[in-house]
């Protein structure tokens, strides 16, 4: 699993990436070479399963918190609560949103 420090340099490569990738006058062999590593860049950044950063972590802790409260207290509306948690993996979200991808893109 990578760690907070390789997910925030991650992140800030990508962006330097992006913008590179915005210049005109890159030749189309500098381009692939530039999105093959953005490509490899976002899977380091999707891989984690638990969340980056403390808010989304502690927001986590509370929807599994409120589920296991309502097991106490028999009040089961409240695991509805619990279909949120995926949203908050970054794995999750990237499989989704690579399926998503493959999905439009056979659709075009």
């Amino acid at each position: 699993m990578a760690s907070r420090g390789n997910h925030e340099e991650a992140v800030k490569t990508l962006k330097e990436i992006n913008e590179i990738l915005q210049d005109e006058t890159l030749t189309s062999e500098q381009r692939k070479e530039f999105e093959a590593h953005a490509a490899l860049l976002s899977g380091t950044i999707m891989s984690g399963w638990l969340p980056y950063g403390i808010k989304r972590r502690l927001l986590m802790a509370g929807i599994i918190i409120l589920g296991i409260y309502g097991l106490f207290v028999e009040n089961y509306q409240v695991f509805v609560w619990w279909l949120l948690l995926p949203a908050f993996s970054p794995r999750i979200v990237g499989e989704i949103t690579l399926f998503y991808g493959q999905i439009t893109r056979f659709f075009k």
